[in-house]
């Protein structure tokens, strides 16, 4: 069996930690690890996976350039100079931009924009808690619930867990919240997995989002 060669931007974080060590357990060749000090190269990559800080979106993509890869981008807190440069990358290269990659918040966003279809007038509110050590307040995730269902933030930060997102519909006397919750970084490695796997069959430039890597829930 050939490995997939996979290069890992932000390595040493915690996402990019377990990544890298689920990745290994299933085989692929981590060919390619870079963090904010370290720059380790064994082969070229056929995809990078980007998880690190938003200030090394440039540099990453100046690697999947130099590689002709595909490039995955799991980080929150882009600044409008990043996303220029990932729209301008995605014309030579395929991009996927996988703001949640858990695959309960695919659902919780699909049942989302269907309760917003159905919903009337109502008041809409995103709860984002995150663990403390988060950084961008609010998240990626809540920033894009937000702007699909035009609703408000809150935004909560505080112990330790992975995350919670909240979608509330509030009506007089009623309310429908939507939850999605993780407990560990295991649904996001699989995300990426999946992501990298769909990533290798791309075959044309463009912008691609996560939720055209995952056809199915079962899948």
């Amino acid at each position: 069996m050939k490995h997939i060669r996979v290069g890992v931007v932000g390595f040493t974080g915690r996402l990019g930690n377990h990544a890298c060590t689920v990745l290994q357990k299933k085989n692929y060749d981590l060919s390619l690890l870079v963090s904010s000090h370290q720059h380790i190269f064994h082969s070229p990559p056929q995809v990078i996976f980007e998880c690190a800080h938003h200030s090394a979106t440039k540099k990453t993509i100046e690697l999947a350039r130099r590689f002709n890869c595909a490039v995955i981008f799991a980080t929150s807190g882009r600044e409008e100079a990043d996303e220029a440069y990932i729209r301008e990358a995605a014309k030579d290269l395929p991009v996927i931009i996988a703001t949640n990659l858990a695959q309960g918040a695919l659902l919780q966003a699909r049942l989302s924009l269907f309760a917003n279809e159905h919903c009337g007038a109502c008041e809409k509110t995103i709860i984002d808690r995150h663990a403390s050590i988060k950084q961008d307040r609010p998240g990626g995730t809540a920033r894009r619930l937000a702007a699909m269902l035009d609703a408000k933030i809150e935004t909560l930060r505080y112990g330790q867990g992975v995350a919670d997102h909240h979608v509330v519909f509030h009506w007089q006397d009623e309310t429908l919240e939507i939850t999605h919750r993780t407990f560990s970084l295991l649904p996001a490695v699989n995300g990426a997995i999946r992501a990298i796997d769909y990533a290798l069959n791309i075959n044309k430039p463009g912008l691609y989002d996560f939720s055209q890597c995952v056809t199915s829930l079962g899948g």
